[in-house]
């Protein structure tokens, strides 16, 4: 379990220079019964600080960066962090399609499942990651459903395509190297 859509909500602690929410951890913690292991930064939103915070703070994974197709420890100062990147995005993210900000540009949910399928099919290709970002009041209508529904039955007709938690991707490439 990561933080990610309380950390929206305590967009201040940001400007102060807390990276992580002290209340939604406790809640996240209090309600699964586990601490969160991973974060993602309010849309991707990292300052000066953040990295370190997080690393600070003992998390295992970020999902907050968009730069690369696959997961890595990252770099900080030359020396490895101990924190995996998980890297999302844009084109994975039904907020882009179907978002206030996307102001119907591409409200088909058939057209987005294509994207979704393109973009998954490269990365089964690549033998690399596949992370759809979706927001339950954008992704969660009737219609995006069934696509939603779709993508997974299409995914799951491949062999050796594995369903993990970003927990157990990050702690597979911390422990291979890959």
């Amino acid at each position: 379990m990561s933080l990610s859509a309380l950390l929206r909500e305590y967009q201040p602690a940001l400007k102060t220079g807390l990276a992580v929410d002290p209340v939604s951890a406790a809640y996240l913690t209090k309600a699964s019964g586990k601490r969160p292991v991973g974060v993602r930064a309010p849309s991707s939103g990292f300052g000066p600080q953040t990295f370190d915070l997080i690393r600070k703070a003992g998390f295992l994974y970020d999902s907050s960066l968009l730069a690369a197709d696959e997961p890595y420890e990252i770099v900080s100062n030359g020396q490895p962090s101990g924190v995996i990147e998980l890297p999302i995005s844009e084109v994975d993210n039904d907020y882009v399609y179907y978002g206030e900000t996307a102001n119907g540009s591409l409200p088909s949910p058939d057209a987005v499942f294509e994207i979704y399928k393109a973009e998954f099919d490269l990365a089964f290709q690549e033998r690399t990651i596949f992370i759809l970002t979706q927001h339950p009041h954008v992704g969660g209508r009737r219609s995006r459903i069934v696509q939603l529904d779709r993508l997974i039955t299409y995914i799951k007709s491949k062999r050796d395509v594995w369903f993990a938690t970003m927990e157990r991707v990050a702690q597979y490439v911390k422990q291979t190297g890959s």
